[in-house]
C-alpha cells in the first residue's frame, strides 16, 4: 500500500504497518485541505448557494440587457399618411359632379369597411390646371394623416355611395398613395 507521503511532496510518512483507515487529522497539506472540504457540508451549502445567486444574477442581467435594446430600438410609426389624387381625365375642369368639390369628405377604409381616417379634397395648383393642356393635371389632392397600419388592404372613398371604393394593398397605399380618376 503507498503511503500518503507518495501522494503529496508536504505530507508526513504513514507507518506502513499502520492498520485502519487514516482520520483527516493525520493528513497533512493538500490532501488534509481537499478531505476537510469535501466533508464539510457547510461549505457545500455555501457553493450551491453562490452558484444560485450568480445564475440569477446572469438571469436578471440578461433581461435587463434585452429591455435596454428593444426600448433603444427604432420602431415603425404606428400610423401613416395616405397621399392621393382626383382628376377627370380629357375634361378641362370636372364640372356636373356635385359631390366632387373642394372640402369634400374623403375616407380611408379597412376591408370591413370601417372608416379609418378622413380628409378633403383641396383643389390641385390652386385651381390652374397646367402641362399638356391641363388634361394630365389632378383637379384635386388629399392628405389624409394618422392612418393606422397593420390592414391587409386599405380603400379610398370620395363623393357619394355610387363612386364606390378604391382599394391598395398596405405597401402601395403607404408608398405610392391612390390616384384617382373619374369619368372615364
Amino acid at each position: 500500500m503507498p503511503s500518503v507521503h507518495a501522494l503529496t511532496d508536504k505530507a508526513a510518512p504513514v507507518p506502513a504497518n499502520r492498520a485502519g483507515p487514516l482520520h483527516v487529522d493525520e493528513l497533512s497539506g493538500p490532501l488534509r485541505n481537499i478531505r476537510q472540504r469535501d466533508s464539510d457540508p457547510q461549505s457545500v451549502t455555501v457553493s450551491r448557494r453562490l452558484i444560485v445567486i450568480v445564475a440569477a444574477a446572469v438571469v436578471v442581467l440578461a433581461g435587463a440587457a434585452t429591455a435596454v435594446i428593444i426600448a433603444l430600438k427604432p420602431s415603425e410609426p404606428d400610423t401613416f399618411t395616405v397621399q392621393g389624387a382626383l382628376s377627370c381625365p380629357g375634361r378641362l375642369v370636372c364640372s356636373g359632379y356635385t359631390d366632387i368639390v373642394p372640402g369634400a369628405q374623403v375616407e380611408v377604409l379597412n376591408q370591413a369597411n370601417k372608416v379609418l381616417a378622413v380628409g378633403q379634397l383641396r383643389l390641385a395648383n390652386d385651381g390652374r390646371r397646367t402641362g399638356n393642356g391641363g388634361l394630365d393635371v389632378p383637379d384635386y389632392t388629399f392628405t389624409i394623416p394618422g392612418v393606422p397600419r397593420g390592414e391587409h388592404l386599405y380603400g379610398v372613398h370620395v363623393g357619394n355611395a355610387n363612386r364606390g371604393i378604391i382599394w391598395e394593398p398596405e405597401d402601395q397605399a403607404v408608398n405610392s398613395g391612390f390616384v384617382l380618376t373619374l369619368g372615364s
